[in-house]
């Protein structure tokens, strides 16, 4: 499946996420919760699990080097508070432009406890999209279906209080969960992999 679309105003695009992703094609990678590959809004985040996440960072830095030269780009890098993700941000006319997002093992969350290894589940489990980059196609990985819906449900799960535009998520996953049978398997999915704490829950919706 090739999801290429064709830039518009409204995107950035002055990394060409191609470049990147090309040279990372032999990472044990997955990229969430994508929509618009290789386009991207100013500021926005390309969130990434890997087994390799300073490897990938250092990979990052080495093809963003280019930018900095070239493009006048500042290159910042740092860490969550609490050894969480790898943050790798360029930024362009003192604005962010983009952010990759390396998570870092393991995944943590306060509503939520996973019971078994979600990270390294989604990265055996990815699917993959081909891409384009000089004129030949790559694979571009990302989570199947089923690892997708999860991982947006429980971002929905822990921040909908204190960001309510992340009900887009569990929209989504209502759109996407097309039959009765694909609605049991996510809900067992929750189940074997998650624990909820509080009032975080099922919402009976689903």
């Amino acid at each position: 499946m090739k999801i290429n679309m064709i830039s518009n105003q409204y995107y950035s695009n002055k990394l060409d996420l191609d470049e990147f992703f090309w040279a990372a094609q032999d990472y044990n990678y997955v990229i969430i919760k994508i929509e618009h590959f290789p386009n991207y809004y100013k500021g926005s985040d390309i969130d990434i699990f890997t087994d390799n996440p300073f490897g990938l960072a250092r990979l990052i830095l080495r093809i963003g080097n280019r930018y900095l030269k070239e493009k006048n780009y500042e290159i910042r890098v740092s860490g969550a508070k609490k050894n969480t993700h790898t943050y790798v941000d360029f930024y362009f006319n003192q604005g962010l432009d983009l952010r990759f997002d390396i998570y870092l093992r393991p995944l943590k969350f306060k509503k939520i406890t996973l019971k078994k290894d979600l990270f390294s589940d989604a990265i055996r489990n990815r699917t993959f999209f081909n891409s384009v980059y000089l004129v030949k196609e790559y694979p571009v990985y990302i989570p199947s279906k089923m690892d997708d819906l999860l991982l947006r449900y429980i971002e929905y799960l822990e921040w909908y209080k204190k960001r309510h535009d992340k009900i887009k998520h569990l929209d989504y996953v209502l759109e996407k969960i097309s039959s009765d049978k694909e609605k049991r398997v996510f809900l067992d999915k929750v189940r074997d992999y998650t624990k909820f704490h509080g009032k975080a829950k099922l919402k009976k919706i689903l």
